[in-house]
């Protein structure tokens, strides 16, 4: 807001004249001051908005009365307050909203049913500048929410090939004035034509294929993943799979939920916050997992045999007892997840900085818990017709019963087969019915939208689960839809 002299007041400034909003989230215990920092640095990057200087202007933070507020005060307490008033925030102006699931998307925002943590809340900076003309006072000068940001990012299109999707993206990634672009995907097909579909669910598909692919080539352990070194991936091949992990949550959410806790927590603040021994117990196998989890219960139980060979096959050189178990497993695991990896974390650590502000490490862990499929999770996630036909009905109760009882690897494709993600998004799965001929009883999805486009015609349960078992097992499905 500019205030104006003449008029005593202050005045909305137009899109057109660098005015508009930008939104951040911050820990409640960020101070007012701080925030102002934030939102002089956003609209005067480099002391300068369009023709202004920020060093010949004055700005402060005041709430929607226009009183200045304290700027030793933390927003998360200045937000309680104004809560008790009934008002809302800004500052120069900002807007201070609670927000539900706040990185999962605007169209997610009205399902979602669980608020956010409360260590952060969301910040909607509007303009700090002011000017001569053209000045609009009020909401009407400009829908603040389709403001565009100062320049436009130029527009980069990467050509990926269906089955080389690691080289193809990672080599189009080593440039790091990518971060600097807007990045679109166009998939080629293996006679070389170019597959029509384009927009977000392509770039899910692309990244659900590299993640895929990274974890075959480059990770090791069961169920979760450790980066390890491979010759031919130096600094610029590691920072390059970093920047794949910042434009895949900037621009879809998609994050590699695979990944330990503890080696995200080092590479993105320096530090370890989750249990070593629990991710560690995930990292090897099952079998590996039973051994060590009888021994931890009941020592005398378990086959020491046993247990020495699989202490062995992690490198540990000490035998165990009782007593010197549970550090020996946090020590091989810190040595597994964090110390091995480590060249791959401080290859990381420079680019993800810029996530850390917003990801803070318990909306991290709840962040990547929310990401993780399961039966419930995506049953949920389905958007049936409010009236439907008995026949409607018979087959939307066989969909369901396939989803809760196909394996962990079939609801991964089926998630992908309809978003384009192999991991959770919380974008609904509208379902639709069509009635086909038996030659053309088969599924299709439009992943952009996230619609499952699902026959009328099957027989039986059985015949629907053949169907969906052949279709996802084919892995690859071309994108033609524009």
């Amino acid at each position: 807001m500019n205030f104006n002299e003449k008029d005593n007041e202050f005045k909305q400034v137009r899109a057109v004249k660098g005015g508009g909003t930008r939104h951040v989230t911050v820990d409640k215990r960020t101070t007012i001051n701080s925030i102002q920092q934030m939102a002089e640095s956003l609209f005067f990057p480099n002391g300068v908005s369009k023709s202004l200087k920020l060093q010949d202007h004055v700005g402060d933070i005041r709430d929607f009365s226009q009183n200045v507020l304290d700027g030793d005060c933390l927003s998360g307490n200045i937000r309680s307050d104004q809560e008790q008033q009934g008002q809302r925030m800004f500052a120069e102006g900002i807007r201070l909203e609670q927000q539900n699931e706040e990185t999962i998307g605007q169209e997610n925002k009205d399902r979602a049913k669980t608020d956010i943590s409360n260590e952060v809340q969301d910040v909607e900076i509007q303009l700090n500048t002011y000017t001569d003309e053209e000045v609009i006072i009020g909401a009407d000068a400009v829908d603040l929410d389709d403001t565009l940001p100062w320049e436009k990012k130029p527009k980069v299109i990467i050509v990926v090939s269906r089955g080389n999707c690691m080289n193809d993206l990672n080599g189009a990634f080593m440039d790091p004035d990518i971060m600097n672009k807007d990045v679109h995907i166009k998939r080629k097909l293996p006679n070389g034509k170019l597959e029509e579909g384009e927009g977000s669910g392509v770039l899910r598909d692309c990244l659900s294929e590299f993640w895929g692919e990274f974890y075959t080539k480059c990770t090791l352990g069961t169920d979760v993943k450790t980066p390890y070194l491979r010759h031919e991936y130096q600094v610029q091949e590691w920072q390059a799979i970093a920047r794949i992990i910042v434009t895949g949550w900037l621009t879809v959410q998609y994050f590699p939920i695979l990944l330990p806790l503890p080696f995200l927590e080092e590479a993105l603040y320096g530090t370890t916050y989750s249990n070593v021994t629990d991710c560690f117990m995930q990292y090897i196998s099952k079998e590996e997992r039973k051994i060590l989890q009888l021994a931890l219960e009941s020592f005398e139980s378990v086959d020491r045999d046993d247990l020495i060979d699989v202490l062995d096959a992690h490198d540990c050189h000490q035998i165990p007892c009782k007593e010197t178990l549970a550090p020996l497993l946090m020590q091989l695991g810190h040595k597994a997840l964090i110390q091995t990896p480590m060249f791959v974390i401080r290859c990381w650590r420079p680019i993800l900085k810029c996530l850390a502000g917003t990801l803070y490490p318990q909306r991290l862990v709840e962040m990547m818990e929310e990401r993780i499929p399961t039966s419930k999770r995506v049953r949920a996630l389905l958007k049936f017709p409010e009236e439907m036909t008995a026949l409607q009905n018979t087959v939307a109760r066989h969909l369901r019963k396939y989803i809760g009882e196909t394996d962990d690897l079939n609801l991964k494709s089926f998630l992908r087969f309809c978003t384009e993600a192999d991991i959770l998004l919380g974008h609904p799965i509208t379902v639709q019915f069509t009635e086909t001929s038996s030659f053309q009883c088969r599924s299709q999805a439009h992943t952009c939208g996230c619609y499952l486009i699902i026959p009328t015609n099957y027989q039986s349960y059985p015949d629907l689960r053949n169907d969906f078992d052949l279709v996802l097992k084919s892995s690859i499905w071309v994108m033609d839809i524009v």
